[in-house]
């Protein structure tokens, strides 16, 4: 019985592998058939009908096309053309039932005398690289007796649409402008990068400011506390609550400075000459970990238009500054003084911000609103020679500021004249003054349902300390000119103690 199932055996082994090789080899047949029959043609002056899988007798037959310059011919079929004929080698690789078989095509792209046009036409196509205007974008161009149709395409249509008209961005903005030549069926396209400058009443692109005023009541506001003073200089600072604010807002007119010519002493920064010990600010501040402090102070500045040298014999104008803590560290920036753009003097009003764009980060935001119009400072804005179309907002890199948008802090505007050298000290006394430091509106930014609000910051959002308390008749606090309901005040310091 045993030598029986063997006899059977060896005669159905041998029709089953006659059976296998039938089918591998009809496959291979059908391939063959498939590669006669299509029709691919050799010369071609438009794209190839390449398909990934085509229906032949019944069957799906899947087939992978590869060219050698992709450039001409890409492996959809699409054909790019030049003024000269091009030879390009085309492989489809078709599959069936694991039966493969490859087909070579030598193929002729024609040359189109038409690219020639095109080619002249795009050479000719110049646009600026910088813009803060719209264009004018052709839509013909004539060459060679012929004529030229251009298509413009825009990657930001909302900033520079197909027609040239520009609508200026929040910030410099990289836009590419394509344009689509056509000459009968022949094409070609041509691409420019564009930078358009920021729109200049949206600069920088901070637009914190641009929040609405909430003026409702917010559930669960928590009240401010007392403060104590801090000795050195002579201030008025209105802080506001601990709670969860973002930042601080103020409009304010910047005050008018009267040194006092018997507190001053050698300048260790330039030879034969001397400062004042004492100096104005305005500037706000922040704290949820640590304390930041961040506005304008009467500084130092450019020599001349010319920015070759700063003048360290005399201060000039306030310029921003920003002081944080970061790492156990206490840091401290300034506007860099050759931007003149930003410097701002008594009798200027600004709007200065400080806003936490990402937790744990500060960012300081001034913006011009009006020049001054006292003569001395009209005349020192116009040495530097700016013209009438100077960058008016100042923004600050972002600082460290920890807890800042994730927890409570507290936000203070302050007026101050600060002593040199002389911060935890006890004040000196002095006949420098500060006069009309006018907070024409205060407000604190706070998420309220989601939305971001300047919400006022009222008497009854901070408390104020005069300090210091034992300098009396020094800060005059007024409201003529200003509405108390948006955190109006005038403020003028004049201790006028140093007999």
């Amino acid at each position: 019985m045993l030598k029986l199932r063997k006899t059977l055996m060896l005669p159905l082994c041998l029709l089953m592998l006659f059976f296998i090789g039938g089918c591998a080899s009809s496959n291979a047949k059908i391939l063959e058939r498939f590669f006669d029959q299509l029709n691919i043609s050799t010369t071609v002056e438009s794209n190839l009908n390449l398909a990934s899988s085509y229906e032949f007798e019944g069957k799906t037959i899947e087939v992978v096309w590869e060219s050698n310059n992709e450039r001409a011919l890409n492996n959809q079929g699409v054909i790019t053309r030049l003024e000269t004929d091009q030879t390009i080698i085309l492989i489809g690789t078709a599959s069936l039932n694991g039966e493969t078989l490859k087909k070579r095509y030598i193929i002729t792209i024609l040359g189109d005398t038409s690219m020639k046009t095109l080619q002249k036409v795009a050479d000719s196509l110049i646009l600026p690289q910088t813009i803060d205007a719209s264009l004018s974008l052709t839509t013909s161009k004539e060459a060679d007796g012929k004529v030229v149709n251009i298509v413009w395409f825009s990657s930001h249509p909302d900033i520079i649409d197909a027609t040239g008209k520009l609508t200026l961005p929040a910030s410099d903005t990289v836009v590419t402008l394509t344009a689509h030549l056509s000459l009968g069926t022949s094409f070609l396209e041509k691409s420019f990068s564009i930078t358009v400058l920021q729109d200049p009443n949206l600069s920088p692109s901070a637009t914190w400011h641009q929040a609405s005023v909430y003026q409702d009541q917010i559930v669960g506001e928590i009240a401010p506390g007392r403060q104590s003073e801090f000795p050195g200089a002579v201030y008025r600072k209105c802080v506001s609550s601990r709670d969860y604010w973002l930042g601080i807002e103020v409009v304010v007119t910047l005050p008018e400075f009267i040194p006092d010519e018997k507190r001053k002493d050698d300048n260790p920064y330039a030879a034969n000459t001397y400062r004042y010990l004492d100096n104005p600010s305005v500037y706000l501040g922040g704290n949820s970990s640590a304390e930041c402090d961040t506005g304008l102070s009467w500084s130092f500045g450019a020599q001349d238009a010319n920015c070759t040298a700063v003048d360290y014999s005399q201060s000039v104008a306030f310029r921003p500054f920003w002081r944080y803590i970061d790492g156990g560290r206490n840091n401290y920036a300034n506007s860099n003084w050759k931007d003149t753009c930003y410097y701002y003097y008594p009798g200027d009003t600004v709007r200065i911000s400080v806003f936490s764009p990402r937790p744990n980060f500060l960012q300081l935001r001034v913006e011009l609103l009006k020049e001054t119009t006292i003569e001395k400072y009209v005349q020192k804005r116009a040495s530097y020679n700016l013209g009438s179309n100077y960058s008016k907002v100042f923004l600050s890199e972002e600082f460290a500021a920890k807890g800042m948008g994730t927890a409570k802090a507290e936000f203070k505007r302050v007026c101050a004249l600060d002593q040199v050298n002389n911060e935890g000290k006890p004040t000196q006394k002095t006949n420098a003054a500060s006069l009309n430091c006018i907070w024409q509106e205060v407000y604190l930014y706070r998420n309220i349902n989601g939305t971001l609000y300047k919400v006022p910051m009222v008497a009854t959002r901070f408390s104020a300390c005069n300090a210091p308390s034992s300098f009396t008749n020094c800060h005059s606090v007024t409201y003529e000119g200003v509405n108390v309901n948006l955190g109006g005040e005038v403020v003028s310091l004049s201790p006028n103690n140093n007999n």
